[in-house]
């Protein structure tokens, strides 16, 4: 015998409820990690270089001594912040990027990360850095 389950109004109403919720939770967490993650680039490059976060990551990113891959992730966290003195030094490094091409982070400056840098410090709307600015 087979049962028939029927979801009334109530029921898919409390249903999309929780879903909602739990998509709303973690987004909120991915946000906040995401913002603990620039952070903690920011306290790496405060610990070689004075300054403010910016300055200091402005700093790390144009020291060839460092590794690519921290460069590359340093690009990220000053795209995160959005911070309009970093144009500059995201401009000087950028040469272009080209869609097909794939690159990697700890082989040279990813053109990529400075185009998408370079979106957010020129004003580019960034939904994750409100929940942790």
């Amino acid at each position: 015998m087979k049962k028939n389950i029927k979801f009334g109004k109530r029921e898919l109403i409390y249903s999309g409820g929780l879903v909602f919720t739990v998509l709303i939770f973690l987004m909120i967490i991915s946000f906040n990690i995401i913002g603990f993650s620039a952070k903690q680039k920011c306290l790496v490059a405060q610990d070689r270089y004075h300054g403010d976060c910016i300055e200091a990551m402005m700093a790390y990113l144009a020291d060839e001594d460092n590794s690519f891959r921290g460069r590359n992730s340093v690009i990220w966290a000053l795209g995160q912040y959005g911070d309009v003195r970093a144009v500059s030094v995201l401009e000087n490094l950028y040469t272009g990027y080209d869609k097909t091409a794939r690159y990697r982070l700890d082989e040279g400056i990813s053109q990529y990360e400075l185009y998408k840098a370079l979106k957010l410090t020129k004003g580019g709307f960034n939904i994750t850095a409100v929940f942790w600015r």
